[in-house]
């Protein structure tokens, strides 16, 4: 499509987008309206309203919208605090949530389809090899993934609108479920089905009934069979800490829905949310902040009518109702000439029946000239990819400095079409197919960088013992990991000590040398800002305790809760007991001599021998070192 780069700021039907503050807004949206422009626009009238970057969230389809999004608004803000701007798909944000508030155990991996595909077929004593290429093994291995995220779904009575994959539940299922239900006498519900999916290898005999109907029994074994392959990938990925893709989706909507201690939004704006499903839209919901929010979606209703990509033309028919009284049409092409916005208008009144006063109009009159628009009818594809590639060549002869694109309707399309190209020896960069972060090579550079962050992620080192051919298959270097994990031992060791691991070389210590085991209390979780209330150690030599153990108590004006959670805090009573007494140390005052004749032993063998400490050390070593006490035993020599 032409372009013309010469764009107002803002026409007439952006400037009240830009500056709606308040309520829920559908921004309909067709291409060249400038919607990427007042997105960015949006973002800096807010702040200029007073609304605080770390406030906005601005979610969005694909990771690419987002970077083109992100990078409209660098080139829009100049302000650095625009960092603090959170911009992503909703997978991205799930993502970030659940690893950043720690919602998930810090060795938790996510997995690809690929990943999942491996897994199962492990369990199936099947080759995973070829997998992802053959379309009726891959869709079998996908109705299981599916049916263990319905049946999470289901155990958690989640809405069924809400549902991700309600029709891995068929018509057949049904009837094999309801003949299960009849055989145990149990009422056929949820709670039934779960309970059948929780014991699915026990009502295998059910299909061998003699008499019973081959098609119900083959039915019977097809649910059975799924339901026992999908629990133990449901199992797999809890035992292992992975997950995948609609897990992130499903933890956040469960941790949200029960937890309104989590950060909720005020300002929020969704870009292509025709391509949204109901619980992805749910979730944002959550994230909406009760009182006053501010969340705009924006779509494409002629984007909508590609179902088969994803789009829903219900989700736009439902924010309509939601959005009513603030639905908003970008009516001003700023992109395309007159002449090319007609085919586009006329196509859609007349094939996709939108309404003509609905579709976008242009200032820019400029006429076709010969050869500005051509139809090209071809009988057969390969015929259609040779009349392209020709037309595309022909451009490129005309005028080599200039830059032909060349669009089409699929990644399979852009594949035939670049095979013609190269045939014809047309130098082109084609956008299509795998994603980059998809192919194995970027797999095993991100395997590398995910060991040096965290040397336990158990998905990074199998994929690194199987790129680097160690092992045959994904389910042979799982295995692997998976043992070391069970006795202690992490791959690093395997680099780091020759003919040794990490944890021998501690028994050795520990049965050899003398240890200081040293560990501390806070007033929290947050290391940087909660205050240490007890620091603890003891001395161990050949695994018993030596000496009198250091326990030492210090005053603090933070709060300290008496409940943590569920559970009675255990230092609650003994901490406001030492209090009433004076026997609380406080950093701000000389320490007793008691003390120091108490730190200093400890804190000097520190220096000269093994020492295991506990996760708080950071926060634990700032406030030691405030302390006079401990700046005196640093100064002994």
């Amino acid at each position: 499509m032409e372009t013309n780069t010469k764009m107002p700021i803002l026409d007439n039907y952006q400037l009240p987008v830009v500056e709606a503050s308040y309520g829920y807004h559908l921004v309909l949206a067709p291409p060249g309206c400038g919607k990427t422009h007042i997105l960015a626009e949006r973002i800096r009238y807010a702040h200029q309203q007073g609304v605080r970057y770390e406030d906005m969230l601005c979610l969005t389809f694909t990771n690419r919208a987002a970077r083109e999004m992100l990078n409209r608004i660098h080139a829009t803000i100049a302000d650095t605090e625009v960092e603090n701007l959170q911009v992503g798909n909703v997978h991205h944000f799930c993502s970030k949530f659940l690893f950043e508030e720690n919602k998930v155990e810090a060795d938790t991996s996510i997995i690809d389809d690929e990943e999942a595909v491996s897994i199962i077929a492990d369990y199936r004593n099947e080759s995973e090899d070829g997998v992802m290429t053959d379309f009726n093994r891959f869709k079998g291995y996908q109705e299981i993934i599916f049916f263990s995220h319905f049946m999470y779904q289901m155990e958690r009575a989640h809405p069924w609108e809400y549902f991700l994959h309600p029709e891995c539940f068929t018509d057949d299922d049904r009837d094999a479920v309801k003949r299960i239900c009849q055989s145990q006498r149990m009422e056929y519900n949820e709670e039934s089905v779960v309970q059948i999916y929780r014991n699915a290898q026990q009502h295998l005999d059910e299909a061998d009934v003699p008499g019973m109907d081959r098609k119900l029994a083959d039915k019977l074994r097809h649910l059975l069979w799924k339901m026992y392959y999908a629990s133990c990938y449901e199992r797999y990925k809890t035992e292992h800490h992975i997950l995948d893709f609609e897990d992130l989706l499903l933890r956040t909507y469960d941790i949200y829905s029960e937890d309104e201690t989590c950060k909720r939004y005020a300002w929020i704006q969704v870009d292509e949310v025709q391509d949204l499903n109901a619980m992805q839209l749910a979730i944002i919901d959550l994230l909406t902040a009760p009182q006053a929010p501010m969340v705009m979606y924006l779509g494409d209703e002629q984007q909508a009518i590609f179902s088969f990509m994803g789009a829903k033309v219900e989700t736009l028919t439902l924010l309509k109702l939601r959005c009513k009284g603030n639905i908003h049409h970008l009516m001003k092409n700023h992109r395309s000439p007159k002449y090319l916005l007609d085919v586009f208008n006329d196509y859609a009144e007349k094939q996709l029946k939108i309404d003509r006063e609905l579709l976008p109009v242009t200032d820019n009159a400029r006429q076709a000239h010969s050869g500005d628009l051509l139809i090209m009818p071809s009988n057969t594809m390969e015929e259609e990819m040779e009349l392209v590639a020709d037309m595309a060549l022909q451009c490129h002869e005309a005028d080599k400095r200039e830059t032909t694109a060349v669009i089409v309707s699929s990644n399979a399309d852009a594949d035939k079409l670049s095979r013609v190209m190269n045939r014809k020896q047309l130098s082109h960069f084609k956008v299509s197919g795998r994603d980059l972060f998809d192919t194995p090579a970027m797999k095993l550079l991100t395997a590398h960088l995910n060991v040096l962050g965290n040397e336990y992620n158990s998905l990074s080192w199998t994929r690194i013992l199987r790129s680097t051919k160690v092992f045959e298959s994904n389910a042979l270097a799982r295995r692997f990991v998976h043992k070391l994990k069970q006795l202690a031992i992490s791959p690093t060791d395997l680099l780091l000590y020759e003919g040794n691991t990490y944890v021998s070389d501690f028994l050795q210590t520990y049965n050899q040398d003398e240890i200081v085991v040293f560990d501390t209390e806070t007033t929290g979780l947050n290391v940087f800002e909660d205050d240490i209330i007890e620091i603890a150690a003891v001395k161990i030599r050949n695994g018993e305790v030596v000496g009198e153990p250091l326990d030492l108590y210090i005053e603090t004006r933070r709060p300290l809760l008496q409940q943590l959670g569920d559970k009675e805090n255990p230092l609650y009573a003994l901490y406001h007991s030492k209090l009433e007494r004076g026997e609380l140390l406080s950093p701000k005052r000389p320490c007793s001599v008691s003390w120091i004749t108490q730190a200093i032993p400890y804190f000097w063998d520190i220096t000269r021998t093994t020492t295991i400490i506990s996760s708080t050390i950071i926060s634990a070593a700032i406030s030691v070192f405030r302390c006079t006490a401990v700046r005196t035993a640093a100064s002994i020599p």
